[in-house]
């Protein structure tokens, strides 16, 4: 039996026992997380091994989201128009796979000759050489692994081949979007309120100075964005975060920096229908993840949203990525009530895959020092939280915890009547989870315990970035009232430490 004949008997057994189904589907509610039946591919999934087809998902699965970055976001005619390079794309972060560049650039020094051609882009893409972009006929798509993959550099700085998982800390994901001709059909992931980083956004000022003036404000906030860093909620905050590494991902939730996901699959599903196709925030199923956010403020986005989509294409089909309408219970909290789910085997296979990956194996271990390290590790408590496993224990700490003289500030939004918002206007820390946190599922409101397989190669640390390396992460130098104060004292100690937690990689160590 192929997949179509499984989804067509499922359409017909809701139109003769709907009673029956909706029996079922209680009973089996609190599982609804694995959800979900169409992806851009046709028919059954290929034979080959599960964690082989996760690999290609993972890679190349785009769930047909080239639909919203072509023909709503406006990619492909923006690199067109604006004769964006080879070299361009480094020079934003992009990562070149050299295993599928076509042979002109095989034959060629990194940034000359056909880098600075950009007619060669697309050819670029289309070969999948491009670590994230994939060509769909006359579209461009985006798979996980423009943010969470990075090139080796063999051939030069972001040319080379794969490394999966390893966070893209050179990317500036703003850029890319504000690339494209139609870039504020990305708006809810920017500052509207005033209280986030970067420019403020106002989604009505098309109204007034036409969709020129709300593009240029748009393009402003986007490109405002640090590299290896970019906003993964659509909360009208406008803060964006660390992209973190995924390895060994299986074993590390709940999931996202504030731990807002419990099960693996719904970060998957969030990512693929939401962050990369936010087009779903504008429909009624995918308007109820806006009740993340505190009243009336997600009714305010959603309509404000689904007024700039209108205005770019009355007619336009939500959500432009491939997905199931599936259904949802306010009383349910043990997944998201999402309303849309995209491929449910395609996201079993991506977990299989991704419970595999691990960072690349060191070359020299100095043992002495490791031992060492690990000693320091457990001295100054650092197992309370971090476990020496590939695992981690699951944990979300309140910020108060990890912010000492943590104060915020209740602040009334003028933009949404009766909106308001909590924010600590003296460091920022808490701006991640302002509006949308694990609270969502019932959960604790501050920041899970990350894993720390892999910790050298992820720099720079903590949610925002704003630590440079695990020597001044461990140093009392931050002060006692920065963010994570929990510090080494003795320089050698500090240097022990780091080398233990260096040779972390999740096979000899920890």
């Amino acid at each position: 039996m192929t997949r179509r004949d499984r989804v067509n008997g499922v359409r017909r057994l809701r139109g003769a026992g709907r009673v029956l189904a909706a029996v079922a589907w209680l009973a089996l509610g609190g599982c609804t997380h694995q959800g979900g039946h169409v992806s851009s591919r046709e028919g059954e999934p290929p034979a080959i091994d599960r964690v082989d087809w996760g690999r290609s998902v993972f890679r190349f699965e785009t769930f047909r989201n080239e639909w919203f970055w072509s023909d709503t976001l406006g990619l492909a005619e923006g690199l067109a128009r604006r004769e964006v390079t080879p070299n361009a794309l480094l020079a934003a972060g992009l990562q070149l796979d050299s295993d599928k560049l076509p042979s002109d650039f095989r034959r060629s020094d990194v940034g000359i000759g056909p880098y600075t051609d950009p007619r060669a882009t697309r050819r670029l893409i289309e070969a999948n050489a491009v670590i994230g972009l994939v060509a769909r006929q006359d579209r461009i798509g985006v798979t996980c692994v423009l943010c969470h993959s990075r090139a080796d550099d063999r051939f030069g700085d972001g040319v080379g081949r794969r490394v999966d998982g390893l966070p893209n800390t050179r990317l500036r994901v703003g850029t890319l979007i504000a690339w494209g001709e139609r870039s504020r059909s990305y708006v809810p992931f920017l500052n509207l309120f005033g209280l986030g980083r970067g420019p403020q956004v106002d989604p009505a000022v098309s109204a007034f100075d036409g969709a020129e003036a709300l593009e240029g404000a748009v393009d402003a906030a986007l490109l405002s964005w640090p590299p290896g860093q970019a906003d993964a909620t659509p909360d009208g905050v406008g803060n964006p975060t660390d992209i973190p590494a995924i390895w060994n991902l299986t074993d590390v939730g709940p999931y996202d920096w504030d731990g807002m996901f419990a099960h693996v699959g719904d970060a998957h599903n969030y990512f693929f229908g939401v962050v990369l196709d936010p087009t779903t925030l504008a429909t009624p199923g995918g308007r109820s993840f806006l009740s993340g956010v505190p009243p009336p403020m997600g009714d305010w986005l959603g309509g404000a949203y689904g007024a700039v989509l209108q205005a770019i294409d009355p007619a336009m089909e939500r959500p432009r990525v491939a997905a199931d309408r599936v259904g949802g219970l306010p009383f349910l909290r043990s997944s998201p009530r999402l309303g849309f789910r995209v491929n449910g085997e395609d996201l079993d296979a991506l977990s299989a895959y991704l419970a595999r990956v691990l960072p690349p194996r060191r070359d020299s271990i100095d043992e002495e020092r490791v031992a060492a390290g690990r000693r320091v590790f457990r001295q100054a408590g650092c197992n309370d939280c971090h476990l020496e496993s590939r695992e981690t224990t699951g944990m979300i700490v309140p910020i108060r915890d990890l912010l000492p003289g943590y104060d915020p500030q209740r602040i009334d939004l003028v933009t949404v009547p009766g909106g308001s918002l909590l924010d600590d206007p003296r460091t920022g820390y808490d701006d991640r989870v302002m509006a949308m946190n694990a609270a969502w599922r019932g959960g604790e409101v501050g920041y899970k315990v990350p894993q720390l397989v892999g910790i050298g190669l992820t720099a720079p640390y903590l949610h925002d970035g704003s630590v440079s390396t695990l020597e001044a992460l461990l140093s009392p130098d931050r002060g006692a009232f920065s963010p994570h104060p929990f510090y080494i004292r003795h320089p050698d100690e500090r240097a022990d430490i780091e080398a233990f937690l260096a040779a972390w990689d999740g096979r000899t160590y920890p």
